[in-house]
């Protein structure tokens, strides 16, 4: 099936600012400077020592051996000699209201399991995102329930049927105006192209196992090639595509997202439009 997806790795990176930092690390003095801090989405089980998720790795390679207890967080937060701190997503916002750190000037790498169209990457591929599209923001009405002439029951908080952009502001919240409806974030460009440059020559382990899953992708070439390494250029619904896929990040959309606003966009026809604009997938 074209829908179908690869499992590969994806990566944002982003520059914490003043204005969005909780009051508690700015009205500590002694709060302990954080430099970098990875978040992971989920973990089986233990941290270490089981079935790796999407956290044991750092935690075991990168020796996060130090343990923090958080208030309000299910489980530590830890931490290595070199002063890299590593959680699970469900505690970060713990950790950010706690007054013992300062985040002024951290770096976050945020990491994840994401889609890749077979058509574009292979397994194992990374990509260094440069926008985070939030896709879990829809209105939907069940199937069996939407109007004549509806594809589906999803849309655009704020649009009034599917295939349209955002118009009402009153649909949600405290929006003003429609434009603060948009669902595309930039991150830090240069960071990310900065981070792109340092490893685009680094060569991507590949195994018999890898190699045995790619043969199954009978009729798709690039997703027979070995994984690749590529930076996103413009909007995207996951960070590893210059043409995304139907199902990126753990968000069902099946839609590329209009550029001017980061909304669902299809053809003409209806039909979702799974092109990027502007992308680029650059081969090792």
């Amino acid at each position: 099936m074209r829908a179908a997806t690869l499992t590969a790795l994806g990566c944002c990176f982003a520059l914490s600012s003043r204005g969005a930092l909780p009051a508690s690390s700015l009205a500590n003095p002694l709060a302990t400077p954080v430099r970098v801090v990875v978040v992971a989405n989920f973990e089986n089980g233990a941290d270490f020592g089981d079935k790796p998720g999407e956290y044991q790795f750092w935690v075991e390679r990168e020796h996060l051996d130090e343990t923090l207890k958080v208030r309000g967080a299910k489980g530590v937060v830890r931490r290595n000699k070199q002063g890299l701190y590593g959680l699970l997503l469900e505690n970060l916002t713990p950790f950010l209201l706690d007054p013992r750190f300062e985040f002024d000037k951290t770096y976050w790498l945020f990491t994840g399991i994401s889609g890749a169209d077979p058509e574009v990457a292979s397994v194992g591929s990374a990509a260094w995102a440069r926008w985070v599209v939030n896709g879990d923001e829809l209105r939907e009405i069940d199937d069996r329930e939407i109007p004549a002439g509806w594809p589906y029951g999803l849309f655009a908080i704020g649009a009034m049927k599917p295939n349209t952009l955002p118009t009402d502001a009153n649909s949600f919240g405290s929006v003003e105006s429609a434009d603060e409806l948009g669902m595309a974030y930039p991150l830090n460009r240069g960071l990310a192209q900065w981070a792109f440059n340092r490893t685009r020559d680094v060569v991507i382990p590949d195994t018999p196992q890898l190699a045995k899953q790619r043969e199954l992708w009978k009729g798709y070439p690039n997703a027979q090639r070995p994984a690749l390494r590529t930076a996103g250029r413009d909007l995207g619904i996951g960070p590893l595509l210059a043409r995304p896929a139907p199902h990126a990040m753990g968000a069902r959309l099946g839609e590329a997202m209009d550029p001017r606003g980061g909304h669902l966009r299809h053809d003409q026809h209806g039909k979702p439009n799974c092109r990027a604009p502007h992308g680029f997938v650059q081969q090792a």
